[in-house]
């Protein structure tokens, strides 16, 4: 979670802004509470697309279906309104980093009993929204929360009610809408979407949660092939438990009629429920990071209750008692976290088997050879292709409690800031000048062609220490589908630099995407001077070619 920024607003409809969560192409999120204490997400709608009377149409109905799906798998929604000039909607807050994050960024990929319980988890979740006439549309990493009870499934932006019909109904038939890679093939090619479109999703969700890739590959090297690849290839399932193989098969089936119902799922999952005081169902590194979010939302309503302090003084009135419960109920959930790592510590501290714990050699697959130009080879199975996947970042360093950086546009992370002097102990001593040598900082640009598209990439790096932001990287262009796109990402610094050596980043945080599904956040990178005008670009698992920069 990032602080406010001066352009963002203070309160939205009766609920007072906390922090800023992160932004996305349908607008940003903010952390907020109610009059009465309750802690909730509020998404405020980008301005421009509160101007086009289609897309209100399509914000009222997402509202409207998302009221008819229960809480107990998903964030359910409290409040809106969606005829203010800037239409928003209020959810219940989900204390839990996504998948994604997980995945690309603390963790690494999970072990099997954990996407077990994951699959149960969301197999349940898409039963209650298909129970209420709703195709959720977006199932991703990004938009799986994950808890100690299980994991919760976010953002109905472009959910479609089953009854609405052919031309009439917003998302007109023969437009694809949804994130490239974890679209089913029927929604590729623009048909009407069912159901079981959304366990195609959900089996590609459950790919890159035990494996840590894309079951057909990455968007990066051409939307078009892999559109080709999810419609006519069989998935890669290099890294994937042998064990989950029939659950996965079955929900990436070409044919939706032969792919399981969500209760189906659940039963084929043979994943106990949790929450019922057995064994966590997140390995012992997930837990520490559910920790460390759980003090740092304690540490938001210390900031927040000081800062109130601080204006009722300076107005002259008295301060009325702010309700206690969020407090209460995170102390609560934080001493539950710090009573089970307890048990868990030998291990950690010993080291584990668990493939988080491992550092995976990535080999690049066939899928990116071909969307570069080379021949498409699919990989199955068993064809003697090494298992594994290098996680964006491993969790080394990350037992001193520090909050780890990087973060997903819905879900950034809580340790992102901005790059000023606030030192992390939160004391008001002044900052030092920062870790980034002066001959990295300013305005790096460059341009490239990839798949028959052009793109121009703009790269500010600024001052700061290591956990805060250093870098904004602004990305135009055109897509290998023709369309015109505008994104922008951001990412912390990672360690010390010394002079002569690289400048080490954290996998980037996607802020803006235009259109939503143009970009995706990448992994962790590296910066090199080449000379005093020249830099270089590489990302460090090694799953794309360097890019060279020039200043100016």
């Amino acid at each position: 979670m990032e602080r406010l920024e001066p352009g963002d607003p203070r309160s939205i409809g009766a609920y007072r802004l906390i922090g800023r969560l992160g932004a996305g192409g349908m607008g940003r999120v903010f952390l907020a509470r109610s009059d009465r204490g309750r802690t909730v997400a509020v998404k405020l709608i980008h301005e421009r697309l509160a101007q086009e009377p289609l897309f209100r149409t399509r914000f009222r109905q997402e509202v409207t279906a998302a009221r008819r799906v229960g809480g107990e798998w998903t964030a359910p929604v409290l409040d809106a309104d969606t005829e203010a000039e800037v239409p928003w909607v209020a959810t219940g807050y989900i204390a839990g980093p996504s998948l994604e994050d997980i995945v690309a960024r603390d963790y690494g990929r999970l072990p099997e009993a954990s996407v077990r319980v994951l699959a149960a988890g969301l197999g349940r979740a898409l039963e209650a929204v298909h129970a209420a006439g709703i195709v959720h549309r977006d199932l991703k990493p990004s938009n799986v929360l994950l808890t100690l009870d299980g994991p919760r499934v976010i953002d109905f932006g472009i959910a479609r009610a089953l009854h609405a019909s052919g031309e009439e109904s917003v998302t007109h038939a023969g437009t694809a809408v949804g994130s490239p890679a974890f679209m089913a093939p029927e929604q590729v090619r623009g048909e009407r979407l069912t159901p079981a479109g959304d366990v195609f999703s959900l089996g590609s969700v459950l790919v890159y949660a035990a494996s840590g890739r894309m079951p057909f590959g990455s968007p990066e090297g051409g939307v078009m092939g892999l559109m080709f690849r999810i419609t006519h290839e069989e998935p890669d399932l290099t890294g994937v438990p042998e064990g989950l193989w029939p659950l996965v098969g079955r929900c990436l089936a070409k044919d939706p009629a032969a792919r399981p119902t969500p209760e189906e799922v659940v039963r084929l999952a043979h994943a106990p429920r949790v929450g019922s005081g057995g064994e966590p169902w997140l390995p012992g590194g997930v837990l520490a990071r559910l920790g460390r979010h759980a003090v740092r939302l304690l540490e938001v309503e210390e900031e927040e209750d000081g800062d109130a302090r601080a204006v009722v003084r300076q107005e002259g009135h008295r301060a009325a008692r702010r309700p206690r419960r969020l407090r209460g109920v995170l102390m609560t959930a934080a001493v539950a976290l710090v009573t089970t790592l307890a048990g868990l510590t030998a291990l950690l501290l010993a080291g584990s088997d668990s493939p988080g714990e491992e550092g995976y050699a990535q080999t690049p697959s066939a899928h990116d050879s071909a969307a570069a130009g080379g021949t498409a080879t699919t990989r199955r199975p068993g064809t003697g292709s090494t298992p594994g996947v290098s996680p964006a970042a491993k969790r080394s360093g990350k037992a001193s409690g520090t909050p780890s950086a990087g973060g997903s546009a819905a879900t950034p992370s809580d340790a992102a800031t901005d790059g000023g002097g606030a030192s992390p102990s939160g004391t008001s001593t002044p900052a030092p000048a920062g870790d980034v040598p002066p001959s990295f900082l300013g305005t790096w640009t460059t341009d490239y062609t990839l798949a028959l598209a052009s793109h121009h990439r703009e790269l500010t790096i600024t001052q700061g220490r290591i956990g805060t932001r250093v870098i904004t990287l602004t990305g135009t262009g055109k897509s290998a589908l023709g369309a015109r796109y505008t994104c922008t990402w951001t990412a912390t610094l990672t360690e010390p630099t010394a002079p002569g050596t690289p400048l080490r980043l954290s996998p980037t945080t996607l802020t803006h995407s235009q259109p939503t599904s143009a970009c995706t956040a990448e992994p962790a990178t590296t910066l090199t001077l080449i000379d005093a005008t020249t830099l270089r670009r590489e990302w460090t698992d090694g799953s794309r070619k360097p890019l060279t920069f020039t200043k100016g």
